[in-house]
């Protein structure tokens, strides 16, 4: 669904809405509604229009899934781009001294999808021989970042966490395990950002119902939490999963949900 389409349902739905409950609750509350309600309607349904699709806008185009979502799933994390990272892995049918390798990839333009240098093969996580243990990023100065695989490992084998993710060692960043384009990181600004759109909806239908529609301020309030509520539960998340853009198309690497490598026991 596009934004534009998006917020003309919205305006439609919403003025008709408005006016039918306002002349109900005010004809029940007042005895009689109040003067051009039409046209209050109408400027109260174009408002709340505008500012939820304003906030499907932000939310969708954002970097990262829900960034901007409701209180109840937005994911408040700032990303970075990743061109490049070298993998740390673990091949168990090898000789204990040849166990692990640390092989660069480098991300094929316009796409999703990293290959290894000098080779043809798309990163993945693991297969049948190997698995990924750790992913290397090079920084500032020179330094290099560890991302650790999170998950179990024994002596005889190795499980990853239903997070499905490498966690900085010593930080709070991490990498999706499967896709691994953005570095994520916990973000205060984003939190404040996505709280304060969450806030914002209650303000608006406040407005609207107050000085717009006219009804007292303690009427007011209980319409707007009653609306709020409910936007934010049932409408929302559903705008925000019809308005998210299509990604390009890629060839992404398999990856089963959980994996479990059993490490054979090693000849010395």
């Amino acid at each position: 669904m596009t934004l534009a389409l998006t917020f003309l349902i919205l305006t439609v739905s919403l003025i008709a809405l408005l006016l039918a409950v306002t002349i109900f609750l005010q004809g029940y509350l007042y005895q009689q509604p109040t003067e051009q309600l039409p046209l209050r309607a109408a400027v109260a349904g174009l408002a709340v229009a505008l500012f939820i699709t304003f906030w499907t806008y932000v939310n969708t185009r954002a970097v990262g899934d829900n960034k901007y979502g409701t209180f109840f799933d937005f994911n408040a994390t700032a990303t970075k781009d990743v061109t490049e990272f070298e993998a740390i892995r673990r091949y168990p049918n090898l000789p204990k001294e040849e166990q692990e390798k640390t092989i660069a990839f480098k991300k094929q333009p316009g796409t999703f999808n990293f290959v290894e240098v000098g080779e043809d093969k798309i990163y993945q996580p693991s297969n049948s021989t190997d698995i990924t243990i750790a992913l290397l990023l090079s920084e500032a100065g020179g330094k290099k970042a560890r991302f650790d695989a999170e998950g179990k490992a024994t002596p005889t084998n190795f499980v990853y966490s239903e997070e499905r993710r490498f966690k900085e060692v010593g930080g709070p960043r991490y990498i999706d395990l499967g896709n691994p384009n953005m570095v994520y990181t916990p973000s205060t600004s984003v939190v404040i950002a996505a709280l304060a759109l969450n806030f914002l909806l209650f303000v608006v239908w406040f407005a609207v119902c107050w000085p717009v529609l006219r009804y007292s301020m303690g009427h007011a309030l209980v319409l707007a939490a009653v609306f709020g509520v409910i936007f934010m539960v049932v409408l929302m998340p559903l705008l925000f999963r019809l308005n998210k853009p299509k990604l390009p198309a890629t060839t992404p690497a398999p990856v089963t949900a959980a994996l479990v490598l059993t490490l054979n026991h090693q000849q010395s």
